[in-house]
This record gives structure tokens, C-alpha cells and sequence, in this order.
């Protein structure tokens, strides 16, 4: 069994919206999370930060509570989060899209319309890379826990694309003709408050690295201080060497409309 834990990054006014989901075996998850408490009490007993929970946010535009630590030990932090993540035996599901290109499709495309919004088209798209892995592995049913940050305006609506998935999923993964929609996903997603789940507050970060990444690579923004290209696509390249198969994200060969339209909305460095 494996738990996905998952929250996003650029749903306000960045032109990157990017969600990660943290893929844990269960047998695993014991050391995973004392290895999490390990590093976060570092953060507030060793170095004195007054902070609740991990926000990449605050962490890298030096806010709050982080403006005590200089650049380079942020830096190293990040590095040693990464690194450590590195060495558990996990793996990562993300999705990516430009916002501007999402809207302009959304008022006429009928696949965005149903889903209603953009947390919700990248939540799809996370279930639908988890479900198409898994699938193919044999005997392997009903595999994955799926754990996002709480969010209230869409946890229902969601919920329900879960347990009535719209056809057009289907083509995605191949469903077969007597498998159930989302065969490898456990009962519906769970929605929690990340301050009490740490593998949360890790997707965070994640997802905020990937953002400015793709951000920059893709020339939306500029960096915001020098050197910042080169340690994002660093951090980025280090996260893509534990991505589940990049052709179950981003497929680029015999692409269904389903996938035609995810592809198509991300950008081209995220592919």
C-alpha cells in the first residue's frame, strides 16, 4: 500500500500552477516520519525558528519567521531535505500548467468544465498519473492512499470525480473493459490540515521548486536574485530522478484527447 501526499504551489497570481504528490510505501512510513521530525526539530529547536509548520513560501521570500537565516543556510536546508528524501525509496507525481493557457481553454472545453477549476484539473491529473502506473503492475489493486492539504472549495466536487469518474478518464490509462474507474485508488481522497502532517508541508516545497523552475526555464518571470536559475534547475534535477515514469505524467507517444489536453497545458520545459 502507499499513501500520496500532496499540496500545490501557484494558484494565486503566478503564471505556474504546479501540485506534487509524495508517493510512501507503507512500510516504510515509520522511519520516513521520524526522519521528517528529526530535521523539522533542527529547524525550530536547533536554529531557533518560531514556526508551526514548513512553508516554502515564507522559507525562500525570507519571511516571518525565516528572516533569521541567511540565503546559503536556507540553501543547505533545502539540499539536506532533498537529499535525505532522496535515500528513503519514495517517489513523486506532479503536474504542471500554464495559467494563462488554462484559461483560455477553460470556458470551452468540456472536460475543464467539468472539473470546474484548476486545483481540481491538477488533482485529476495527479490521480490519473498514480492510477496509469500502478495499473501496470500485476495483481496490484486498489494500491494508493491519496492525502491532500485541506481545501475546502473543492474536497466535495472532487471527492465526487473520484467515485464517479467522468468517461473521458478512461482512455488515460486503458482502462480495461471490466476494471473500475480509479481501480488503484483506496476509498475517496482525504483532506487534511498540513500543520499535522509533515510529508505534506514536504510536497509544499516541492512544488514551490518545481514552480520557479518551470517559471523561469520557461521565461514567464525573471529570476529574483542572481543565481537563483541555477539552484532551482538543480533542486528540479535532483526531484526528476524520483518522478514515478515520466510517460504516465507527461506521455508523448499515442496520446488520447485526455492527454492531448494535459500535455498541451503545460509548459514545454515540464514535459
Amino acid at each position: 500500500m502507499k499513501f500520496c501526499y500532496i499540496d500545490e504551489s501557484g494558484t494565486g497570481n503566478e503564471p505556474v500552477a504546479v501540485m506534487v504528490g509524495i508517493l510512501v510505501d507503507a512500510y516504510r512510513m515509520k522511519p520516513t516520519k521520524n526522519g521528517w521530525e528529526e530535521r523539522f526539530n533542527y529547524l525550530t529547536k536547533d536554529l531557533g525558528l518560531k514556526i508551526d509548520e514548513l512553508h516554502a513560501k515564507d522559507l525562500f521570500q525570507n519571511r516571518k519567521a525565516w528572516r533569521i537565516i541567511d540565503g546559503e543556510k536556507k540553501s543547505a536546508i533545502v539540499d539536506d531535505f532533498i537529499d535525505w528524501f532522496s535515500t528513503r525509496g519514495h517517489s513523486i507525481v506532479y503536474s504542471c500548467v500554464v495559467k494563462d493557457e488554462y484559461q483560455k481553454q477553460s470556458s470551452n472545453d468540456q472536460k475543464l468544465k467539468q472539473l470546474g477549476t484548476l486545483w481540481r484539473l491538477l488533482g485529476t491529473h495527479l490521480l490519473l498519473a498514480v492510477q496509469k502506473t500502478m495499473s501496470s503492475k500485476k495483481n496490484n489493486k486498489g494500491n494508493t492512499v491519496f492525502i491532500f492539504d485541506n481545501k475546502e472549495t473543492d474536497k466535495t466536487h472532487f471527492t465526487d470525480i473520484v467515485l464517479s469518474a467522468p468517461e473521458w478518464t478512461d482512455t488515460y490509462y486503458s482502462k480495461g473493459r471490466k476494471e473500475e474507474r480509479f481501480s488503484q485508488i483506496i476509498d475517496v481522497p482525504h483532506f487534511v490540515d498540513s500543520k499535522n502532517v509533515g510529508l505534506i508541508q514536504l510536497a509544499d516545497l516541492f512544488a514551490y521548486i518545481l514552480r520557479r523552475y518551470y517559471e523561469i526555464a520557461g521565461g514567464f518571470i525573471p529570476e529574483k536574485f542572481a543565481g537563483e536559475a541555477d539552484r532551482m534547475e538543480n533542486w528540479h534535477n535532483k526531484l526528476m530522478k524520483l518522478t514515478i515514469p515520466k510517460s504516465a505524467i507527461y506521455p508523448k507517444q499515442k496520446l488520447c484527447e485526455t492527454a492531448k489536453l494535459i500535455v498541451g497545458l503545460a509548459p514545454d520545459c515540464a514535459k
